[in-house]
């Protein structure tokens, strides 16, 4: 399975308990899970999912479980996360997430459960609104490892301060001037005898001639 589409679990709309893991997963379609308004846990990890759509846990009431971990995730869409009333473990460990914000995740800050480690997150700018919005979510106070910048490497974010979070602009050299040929002083003559240096050696015989 790649991809799961509307209608995928269309029939068994009593499920309460749903295991994906170590699949083939790249997508969820917005909606995917919409039927199944009994659904207390889904554990979609190993798979190769990239990104989570807005809606893609849409209508699932009774979820209580969601596990994403060692995926390939990067992006998670504003709303995708949110109208979980009843979530309490939030399993995110493993991917490719470097940046995040509450505001995109809907996230309720009353979540038990939630991990977030070994994703490469970067302690700059980006990280800025979420630091700020630490004090909603003591639950996130110590999930976040830096991983860059090497100076905060290892280092929690609650620890850097909001001032340190910088993203440096990227730094434009100058044009290389290009030399025209007005400015080259050496004579075709010089070319020339460049070109055949050394010189061939003439022998006491031919200088004679």
């Amino acid at each position: 399975m790649r991809n799961i589409s509307v209608g995928t679990f269309a029939n068994i709309p009593q499920l309460t308990i749903l295991f994906l893991f170590s699949n083939q997963i790249t997508k969820i379609q917005t909606g995917a899970f919409k039927n199944l308004r009994l659904l207390g846990t889904l554990n979609l990890d190993s798979n190769r999912i990239t990104a989570i759509e807005a809606g893609a846990f849409s209508n699932l009431p009774q979820l209580e479980i969601l596990s994403l971990s060692s995926n390939k995730i990067t992006r998670i869409q504003a709303g995708a996360l949110s109208n979980l009333p009843q979530l309490r473990s939030l399993k995110l460990q493993s991917n490719k997430m470097f940046a995040i914000s509450p505001l995109a995740y809907g996230l309720s800050p009353s979540i038990p459960e939630i991990k977030l480690d070994k994703n490469p997150w970067h302690c700059d700018c980006r990280m800025a609104p979420f630091k700020l919005k630490t004090t909603k979510f003591p639950s996130f106070k110590d999930l976040i490892i830096c991983a860059k910048p090497s100076k905060f490497r290892g280092k929690k974010l609650a620890d850097v301060n909001y001032e340190e979070l910088i993203c440096k602009e990227p730094t434009v050299s100058p044009p290389t001037p290009i030399q025209t040929t007005s400015a080259l002083s050496t004579s075709s003559k010089d070319l020339v005898e460049a070109a055949f240096w050394p010189p061939t050696e003439t022998t006491s015989a031919e200088r004679r001639r």
